[in-house]
């Protein structure tokens, strides 16, 4: 308005006035404002009062929309809060059913492998009686073998003990060369 009046430009407040009252009524923002204004005396009406209550309007909007700014954070925040509670609970909740079944996996693998052991268990120890009595006849064997050895006179034809063959079967009789095994060699 300054610069309209140093430019020669004079207007007049009732025509300001309903200007300002017509920006308010587009905007949609200030209905009820706009409302209580047109409800108000002609003689209340002027370009002083309009300017103030404009202002005052405008500093309630302003509250308002930062008190809804605030309510809208605490809303956020306590949704958000109740989203990852939900989330936390959601995902314990499968935690805890994948341990269990972890769990129970488990349970039946030692059942299963302790069954194993002890079937184990009991074949060793049948196969401990059957060893010791498979090293009870080797040793008989063995003791037969020595005996038969330690009784066996020496060969006439070789100069060594064979037990099991007579002399007439000695490898180094020409008669025998073919029942001599394949990596036989002569002692002489």
């Amino acid at each position: 308005m300054e610069q309209l009046q140093r430019a020669g430009i004079n207007s007049d407040l009732n025509e300001r006035r309903d200007k300002a009252l017509f920006y308010l009524k587009n905007t949609g923002e200030y209905d009820p404002a706009v409302r209580e204004w047109e409800s108000k005396t002609a003689a209340t009406k002027t370009w002083a009062n309009i300017k103030t209550f404009i202002s005052s309007e405008y500093a309630k909007e302003n509250k308002q929309t930062k008190a809804t700014a605030k309510q809208f954070k605490a809303n956020l925040i306590e949704e958000t809060a109740e989203a990852t509670e939900e989330l936390i609970n959601n995902l314990t909740e499968a935690h805890t059913k994948q341990i269990e079944i972890l769990m129970k996996a488990n349970m039946e693998a030692m059942k299963e492998m302790m069954a194993l052991v002890k079937k184990n268990t009991n074949n060793q120890n049948q196969d401990k009686g059957n060893n010791e009595k498979t090293k009870a006849e080797k040793k008989k064997a063995r003791e037969e073998h020595r005996k038969r050895y330690d009784e066996a006179t020496i060969c006439k034809h070789c100069g060594n003990k064979h037990p099991y063959k007579r002399e007439d079967e000695c490898w180094t009789l020409e008669a025998n060369a073919a029942s001599r095994p394949s990596n036989w060699k002569p002692n002489k």
